[in-house]
């Protein structure tokens, strides 16, 4: 998928709120994840970003939806906060410099939420 930050948002928010496939497609293709690598699991099409709590000093860190992309882009629902991220690094020498960067986002949030 090639889009903007934005529209890439507004596609996300529609695909896990329903708007663009029944509710039933989503459940389905989140019913069985498969273990790529830690912490990557992989569903039907979709990701799922899970650190253990070993990996974040013992902090809890909620599960993450969505995709990620060869050059550090992200695309990810995190449902415990109804965040929804859009990003990119435009790198591809680091591999974990998004997802490390996408982690900081999301506890940054849930500190400020709670």
């Amino acid at each position: 998928m090639v889009s903007t930050a934005g529209n890439g948002l507004a596609f996300l928010e529609a695909f896990m709120t329903g708007r663009l496939f029944p509710s039933v497609t989503l459940d389905e293709m989140q019913s069985q994840w498969r273990a790529i690598f830690t912490p990557l699991q992989y569903g039907m099409g979709l990701m799922r970003f899970a650190l253990p709590r070993d990996y974040t000093l013992f902090k809890t860190v909620p599960p993450m939806i969505g995709h990620s992309g060869a050059s550090g882009a992200v695309l990810f629902y995190v449902p415990a906060l109804d965040l929804y991220v859009s990003g990119t690094v435009n790198q591809v020498k680091k591999r974990s410099l998004s997802y490390n960067l996408l982690t900081r986002l999301v506890m940054t949030c849930q500190a400020a939420w709670q």
